[in-house]
């Protein structure tokens, strides 16, 4: 799994003093960049922390892997389930 932080530098200094309603327009003028370029990369958007972004990638394949990893495992403990329990029929 890799982890991406995004955060625009100097954000913070750029912005005193701005009306909140600039702001969010340059936020969102941002996010409507940065989103659709991770997410074309099979990513998963944590969170956005302001001017940020928080975004897994191979979390997918990480999650795939541990079901398929507990199914197979479950059905490798089945049939020593089926012999050793005698009420199991």
């Amino acid at each position: 799994m890799t982890i991406l932080v995004t955060d625009l530098r100097g954000f913070t200094v750029a912005t005193e003093g701005m009306e909140a309603s600039r702001i969010v327009k340059i936020i969102n003028r941002y996010l409507d960049k940065m989103v659709p370029i991770v997410m074309r990369h099979e990513s998963t958007i944590d969170e956005f922390t302001g001017d940020g972004i928080l975004v897994f990638f191979g979390l997918f394949w990480i999650s795939f892997c541990a079901i398929f990893l507990s199914a197979r495992s479950y059905t490798l403990y089945m049939p020593v389930y089926v012999v050793s329990n005698p009420f199991y029929s």
